[in-house]
């Protein structure tokens, strides 16, 4: 494996204190790809630099997913200070640049209602799939919740490089389930799909309007 083709974007945490997530992005990187450049970082602070870093992977990047790490709210992510970030902000960065999945390490935001908001109220999303958290949760915690969602991700990949993004992400929520269901259940962790429309031979053409919640197993349908 060449690269991740993984994009990781970071708000600083707390006013005091380097913390942050990409150590543990250059061990998987290092890991899968031997290389700890093999995936994009970059960090951001308020809605205009995280549409701007967004806007800018697709030519600058071979990422595929995004992984966003942030202070959350059940309604936006938080950048330092009183930065914040709607949910529509995030929903429209997303409607227009071509992305496999979205990875939100963040509190409470990855709840059903906003998953019923990106993937069914809107008129077009690129990504097959929205995954994180509805609880507060502990960041270190969630965060080495987060790399072992990844391990398991690329393992899989790595086994079948051929395998459909929608086929491979719900064979990560089942194994993910199987192994970390005490941690889903106590983060609130899930990963949102919409259902594929499949052609004569089996090819995915397109999106049906239903909703299902891989790890909770929960399916709520719109139109």
């Amino acid at each position: 494996m060449k690269s991740l083709e993984l994009a990781v974007l970071e708000s600083r945490w707390w006013l005091k204190g380097n913390d942050s997530v990409r150590p543990m992005f250059d061990a998987l990187a290092s890991i899968f790809c031997e290389n700890t450049a093999a995936y994009h970082y970059e960090m951001f602070a308020s809605a205009d630099s995280m549409k701007e870093v967004v806007a800018r992977l697709e030519d600058t990047s071979e990422a595929r997913l995004v992984y966003l790490a942030s202070h959350g709210s059940e309604l936006a992510l938080a950048g330092p200070g009183k930065n914040t970030i709607s949910r529509t902000v995030v929903r429209n960065a997303f409607s227009t640049h071509r992305f496999d999945g979205v990875y939100f390490g963040s509190c409470e935001f990855m709840n059903v209602k906003n998953a019923q908001f990106f993937l069914l109220e809107s008129e077009w999303i690129s990504p097959w799939w929205f995954a994180g958290f509805s609880k507060s949760v502990p960041w270190i915690t969630s965060t080495v919740f987060d790399v072992m969602f990844f391990d398991i991700y690329y393992n899989v990949k790595r086994k079948q490089r051929s395998i459909e993004e929608l086929d491979l992400i719900k064979k990560v929520a089942k194994i993910t389930k199987e192994k970390l269901k005490g941690l889903c259940d106590e983060l609130g962790f899930d990963v949102y799909v919409m259902e594929a429309i499949r052609g004569p031979r089996g090819q995915i053409t397109s999106q049906r309007r239903k909703l299902d919640g891989l790890i909770s197993g929960g399916s709520w349908n719109n139109y």
